[in-house]
């Protein structure tokens, strides 16, 4: 047993020698490392899904809670944990060894393997001249390269060169000395500086180059304490279970799940062409075409790697950062379609759109995949949203859903319906933090409650009235009319509670009905009812439009083999089978919608009839296009950021007003790094 007491603020320890328990559990400690570790990110991050993974093989329960990094050591050296991660081994520093921040951790801790997935890279500028074979400046000038304190070693093939080294505490320094000409070079892990430029510094997407370093020294590690008895078997069982997981190829799983990718080499003479995919049931259907395919073109190779929607979103952001060539077509929303076309991100399709197959498409579908006459994205499916409901619950309670509902009739009808002691919630709206999440509904919220993000000249309004309305009623309907916890609620969750006759409404996308009419999913399609999404002040950007697209980044090494696959995929042949599986309408195309979706048959006239009444830049005051999104770079920063603070308003960890302050802080410095106004003195 191990005592510890507290006294004003002091931890002192006793002598600690922990014994395994009676179970098989292993305590871990981890530390928000984004990409890799975090609390908001799916199952909790690559690492933490390994070491669960990991452990599991070899029959042991990892533990998991998160804590920050002084606190997890303190668990740590008291046995309260018996690992922390992920951690680099780090080492003193003489500038630093007074302040005891480090205190030599490299032989404090025992350390397991280098887990997968990080990988070192050096940026610099691409305005730098430098010597990319010889990393050397003009004139044997001294190059300044900046890391992280506490780096283990600066890897050999630079000690060779005319380094000066420049530390800093944290990886988002780097990006900002390298942006103002502080340093020349940066060491840095590629995914922790690629997701850094999406997230936070969207305005150096395309300024840097990332070169490739052979040694690669800065890992993360999962780190022991020696001093624990428990801690060497610990460490065992660990190594064991990560070798059973690399011979299953459960390791490149969970890798790829999370985005984290190595290019395989083809058998033979193939070309590989990689796919990056969202996961929805089109993109399985549409898998299932490799081999036809392939046996066409047997000189390719398909390789799909499909990720939840927010991973495969910042992925393909990175990718774009680092030109790191990991795709070569992609499956990208309308907002990638234009804003990334608009960049030069992508590469137009190779069709002719004076076709009969082209004006098939839908005029909303069309208008957004079109850049100066040519086609940067071939359409997959289409979607709005709108209300659905439980006529079987409505009609036990006597309830009536108007045609066009107001959000004051939501929030009236779900006072009736709230029920929590039997289990019964009365709203679902998307909760989740994420730009494609949270914020593809509250940004609908907030535009229909007489709202928008930026004025004429992008500053930021998100301390204006409309936005603490909208913000107040979200709250209060989640809080009080939502299922528990509902800010780890997105699309998916919702759609399970509705299924199972908990949720009784449910605001999203029309493409939801593919589970709800799919009789392998639910048996009860006549128990669903679908009316207009909600409006309050306007109608204007009160609901959504959204589609899924096929397009070919510039950062793909395979283009020629990339069109050939993008043009057939999108093709309207290959579109109607795809489509022809689908027990609801998704499609993107007039055609589409005359295929037999049998029960289906009436809602997919309704589908069809809100499709052709969307226009997402009608009535909607320039810079401030687009319904649930604004079509700039910086857009998937800001609702990112956003949506997180939108979260723990929903929490009650802030208040709505709040919330908001913070929020419009962070959003103007966003649009100030991108230089869209200058600062005001």
């Amino acid at each position: 047993m191990v005592h510890c007491v507290w006294l004003l603020s002091i931890a002192i320890s006793c002598s600690v020698n922990a014994m395994p328990p009676s179970e098989k559990v292993v305590r871990v400690a981890s530390i928000e490392r984004e990409p890799y570790a975090g609390q908001q990110l799916p199952d909790r991050g690559m690492v933490n899904e390994l070491i669960t993974a990991a452990y599991a093989q070899v029959g042991v329960r990892a533990e998991i809670e998160f804590y920050p990094m002084a606190r997890a050591r303190v668990l740590l050296e008291t046995g309260q944990v018996d690992a922390i991660a992920p951690i680099r081994i780090l080492q003193q520093s003489s500038e630093r060894a007074s302040s005891g921040e480090f205190d030599n951790l490299a032989t404090q801790y025992r350390y397991s393997s280098v887990l997968p997935g990080a990988q070192q890279v050096l940026l610099k500028k691409k305005s730098t001249v430098l010597d990319v074979q010889t990393l050397s400046l003009p004139g044997a000038q001294p190059v300044r390269l900046s890391a992280l304190r506490g780096t283990l070693s600066i890897p050999s093939e630079l000690k060779k060169l005319n380094v000066v080294p420049v530390f800093v505490a944290e990886e988002f320094q780097q990006l900002g000395m390298l942006a103002l000409d502080r340093v020349d070079l940066a060491l840095m892990d590629k995914y922790t500086a690629a997701d850094l430029m999406v997230t936070q510094r969207p305005d150096l997407i395309g300024q840097l180059d990332f070169l490739p370093i052979s040694e690669q020294t800065n890992g993360y590690h999962l780190a022991f304490n020696p001093s624990l008895s428990y801690s060497e078997q610990a460490l065992a069982w660990f190594e064991q279970g990560l070798d059973l997981l690399a011979e299953s190829n459960q390791l490149r799983g969970i890798l790829n799940k999370h985005g984290f990718f190595q290019r395989q080499l083809a058998d033979g003479n193939k070309t590989e062409i990689v796919i990056g995919a969202v996961d929805i049931y089109l993109a399985e259907q549409m898998q299932q075409l490799t081999d036809e395919f392939e046996a066409a073109h047997p000189h390719i190779k398909l390789t799909w790697r499909v990720m939840e929607e927010n991973i495969l979103r910042t992925r393909l952001m990175s990718d774009l950062a680092v030109d790191d060539g990991q795709f070569d077509v992609i499956m990208v929303g309308d907002y990638e379609a234009q804003t990334w076309a608009k960049n030069h991100w992508l590469v137009p399709i190779d069709i002719d759109t004076n076709t009969p197959e082209f004006a098939d498409v839908l005029p909303v579908v069309r208008d957004n995949l079109l850049k100066d006459n040519e086609i940067v994205a071939l359409p997959l499916q289409s979607e709005t949203s709108i209300t659905f409901y439980r006529k079987d619950i409505f009609a036990a309670l006597g309830l009536t859903m108007p045609d066009n509902p107001s959000y004051a009739d939501i929030q009236r009808l779900a006072a009736q319906i709230i029920d929590r002691d039997g289990q019964r919630y009365a709203v679902g709206f998307r909760a989740k933090p994420g730009w494609g999440q949270n914020m593809a509904f509250f940004t609908t919220l907030v535009h229909s409650f007489g709202g928008k993000w930026f004025d004429d000249d992008y500053h930021p309004l998100l301390n204006t009235a409309p936005w603490l309305d909208a913000l107040e009623y979200y709250i209060q309907m989640l809080q009080r009319y939502g299922p528990p916890d509902p800010e780890n609620y997105g699309w998916r969750e919702n759609l399970d509670l509705f299924v199972a006759g908990k949720l009784v409404m449910v605001v999203d996308a029309t493409s939801a009905a593919s589970r709800l009419f799919d009789p392998a999913e639910y048996s009860h399609p006549e128990r669903i009812g679908y009316v207009s999404h909600p409006t309050q002040r306007t109608h204007i950007g009160s609901r959504w439009y959204w589609g899924w697209n096929l397009a070919i980044p510039t950062s793909s090494r395979n283009k020629p083999y990339a069109q050939q696959l993008a043009a057939w995929l999108g093709s309207a042949d290959v579109n109607k089978r795809l489509l022809a599986k689908n027990p609801t309408p998704i499609g993107a195309r007039y055609s589409s919608y005359e295929l037999n979706f049998g029960v289906a048959q009436d809602y997919a006239q309704f589908v069809l009839k809100q499709l052709e009444n969307d226009l997402p830049h009608a009535g909607r005051p320039a810079p401030t296009v687009g319904m649930q999104y604004v079509p700039i770079p910086e857009f998937p920063a800001i609702g990112q950021q956003v949506g997180l603070l939108i979260a723990s308003a929903v929490r009650g960890d802030i208040s709505a007003d709040e919330a908001l302050k913070r929020a419009q802080r962070q959003v103007e410095k966003i649009m100030l790094d991108a230089g869209y106004f200058e600062r005001t003195k």
